[in-house]
């Protein structure tokens, strides 16, 4: 039985854990009943009420042996402490740009336009920066969305990239992806086609789908995956699995990451999780400030530690793994790369701090010609 949770993506989906009776009976058939110990059951009783627990039986094999993959699925009390409220629960102000009846399309930047296909996860993240739909129910109309998108599309040409996005985009069966992919795809104006999922680590399975492949395949040239890998324990066999051929399409993987404390905030565990994403050819794009929202303050950090910390990882990481730092800021007001390196500048003469601590003098004599 074991076995079809690994081969399968739909029996996963079928059998979701979102309940205490649940979650036992799979540790139990999964041989895994010693991990019970981690959980705070207290903790699992009064926090999913407000923030509900979810996991496909696949990836709960998988989180429940790491310690800290573990902090960020199951409940904490931290979740509900009154120390925990103070931001929202919309830090970049995203019902403001929604520009649809529905609420699913956000236009924020000139170039390109986000669709939440659905706020609906197969594993929900306690650092979530969505958390505010995961009670919500947002429906999937397709003549809908496609009437909606087209109108917008038309009035505003300026849009060459669609985002998809969630919840989890991926979660729907292929007949829907395919139209609504595309939708997008026979958009002359459109250039990219950016899917962020959580699928690619958290249910691999899904890459397995022969009829998936072919739909893939069918709209490669314009198709862009975004990963959301946090660890390097989420990267098994069956995650490699699913990135060789999501490389055997031609498709490039980005992957995004927020720091999260305890979590991924040491030098070595990022150390090992960008060599592993490399390993399989996934490009280190960006690390995030985890967005803040009520509910998730405990998993922030410090910036300046943050940025002293990644400095050190790329010191001892090839240039190919230097992903930015970025931190989308509050209200809407958009993405910012923190920088790395500090500069000093006094007319032609640079002054710049390398990862190494040394300020090396960079002179430009941009004045000479002319």
């Amino acid at each position: 039985m074991e076995r079809e949770f690994f081969k399968d993506w739909r029996v996963n989906v079928k059998n979701l854990i979102e309940d205490k009776k649940t979650l036992k009976y799979f540790l139990k058939i999964f041989n895994l009943e010693e991990y019970s110990k981690k959980i705070n059951w207290e903790a699992f009783d009064k926090v999913s009420r407000f923030y509900p627990f979810r996991i496909t039986p696949y990836y709960l094999s998988v989180v429940i042996k790491s310690d800290s993959l573990f902090k960020v699925f199951f409940p904490s009390l931290k979740e509900i402490s009154e120390k925990n409220k103070y931001y929202g629960d919309d830090p970049l102000s995203e019902e403001v740009f929604k520009v649809d009846k529905r609420g699913g399309i956000i236009h924020k930047y000139r170039d390109r336009v986000l669709v939440i296909l659905t706020d609906f996860c197969s594993n929900n993240c306690r650092y979530c920066n969505r958390k505010r739909l995961w009670r919500s129910h947002l429906e999937l109309r397709i003549d809908e969305i496609k009437k909606e998108l087209n109108e917008y599309l038309t009035k505003n040409n300026e849009i060459k990239e669609v985002i998809l996005s969630g919840g989890e985009p991926l979660i729907y069966e292929n007949s829907i992806l395919d139209d609504i992919i595309g939708f997008f795809y026979n958009k002359f104006q459109i250039d990219v086609i950016r899917i962020h999922t959580k699928l690619i680590s958290s249910l691999p399975q899904r890459f397995f789908d022969e009829e998936f492949i072919k739909i893939l395949e069918k709209y490669r040239d314009k198709l862009w995956f975004y990963s959301h890998i946090i660890h390097s324990d989420e990267i098994t066999p069956y995650v490699e699995q699913a990135t060789k051929i999501i490389n055997s399409l031609g498709i490039y993987i980005l992957n995004q990451a927020p720091i999260i404390r305890e979590v991924n905030d040491k030098k070595e565990v990022l150390k090992e999780l960008i060599r592993k994403l490399l390993k399989n050819k996934i490009i280190p794009k960006n690390f995030y400030q985890l967005d803040p929202i009520d509910s998730t303050l405990h998993f922030m950090t410090d910036i300046d530690k943050t940025v002293e910390l990644i400095s050190n990882v790329y010191r001892e990481t090839t240039g190919l793994g230097w992903a930015n730092y970025i931190i989308d800021l509050p209200k809407g007001k958009g993405k910012v790369p923190l920088p790395l390196s500090q500069i000093e500048k006094n007319k032609s003469l640079y002054r710049i701090k390398n990862f190494y601590g040394e300020v090396v003098d960079y002179n430009i004599f941009l004045d000479i010609y002319e």
